[in-house]
């Protein structure tokens, strides 16, 4: 049989992650230079690398202003990166403690939650953060993410329609909401969302392949099915034409 191919997730840990970035000014009257230094100091030994030394200043600015919100932020960005996950989620959660609106802790735990197969609380952090900013795509597209590996295939299909809508040449979302009407049985909706992804991306083997799965299994056009198959072989993804041609579906 041939492979369904699942969604060609967009990255979340590329896209998602957002940091407090250097200090910018928007908080002088709260917070003090002694911890805005140290601040600065934990991001540029973060941008190194150098992640003990990145948590030790981050350390000094939180014990100078225990409510510097944009410190738990970068400081659980290294525990991220450190793969220490418990603790950035308790700096994040800290950081919504002190601002109950702070748009990166939302993004960042929910992310974190996505990672460690907490979907549910994945999906209400990220759905914070869409109240707080309903402009940001890759929200939407991540939430959907979700919504897919959960079965949601309605509220994935919602999600990714807002993000075409707010960035309608994305070929990814459109492949990924072409899965999810595939998985829901609306098999026209997803030919028509993987020929658009082609459109965009004529290069993408995964549009071809999901296209041509459709055709081959549930309209038992072979024609196109194996058109699609063989053009994604093509360009580089040959495993479902090699199984095509071995059950007799394509020559």
């Amino acid at each position: 049989m041939l492979i369904h191919q699942r969604p060609l997730f967009i990255g979340l840990l590329a896209l998602i992650f957002i940091s407090g970035a250097v200090f910018n000014g928007d908080c002088e009257e709260e917070i003090s230079n002694d911890a805005v230094h140290h601040f600065n100091q934990g991001n540029a030994h973060s941008d190194k690398g150098e992640y003990d030394l990145a948590i030790q200043e981050f350390d000094k600015a939180i014990e100078i202003n225990p409510k510097y919100a944009k410190a738990y932020i970068n400081r659980g960005l290294v525990y991220k990166d450190k793969g220490e996950y418990d603790l950035a989620i308790k700096d994040w959660s800290k950081a919504i403690e002190i601002d109950p609106n702070h748009l990166e802790a939302y993004i960042n735990r929910g992310t974190i939650y996505s990672i460690t197969g907490k979907n549910d609380s994945a999906i209400k952090d990220w759905s914070k953060a869409i109240e707080i900013d309903p402009t940001d795509v890759k929200i939407y597209i991540n939430r959907g993410n979700i919504y897919f590996e959960n079965e949601q295939y309605d509220s994935a299909i919602k999600d990714w329609s807002k993000a075409i809508e707010m960035d309608p040449a994305n070929a990814k979302v459109y492949i990924n909401r072409g899965l999810a009407y595939r998985e829901n049985e609306q098999y026209r909706a997803a030919i028509q969302d993987f020929t658009k992804a082609i459109e965009i991306d004529s290069t993408s083997p995964m549009a071809y392949i999901n296209r041509g799965f459709v055709y081959l299994v549930k309209f038992q056009d072979k024609g196109k099915g194996c058109s699609d198959i063989k053009r994604a072989c093509e360009l580089g993804e040959c495993e479902n034409y090699d199984i095509a041609k071995k059950e007799g579906y394509c020559k």
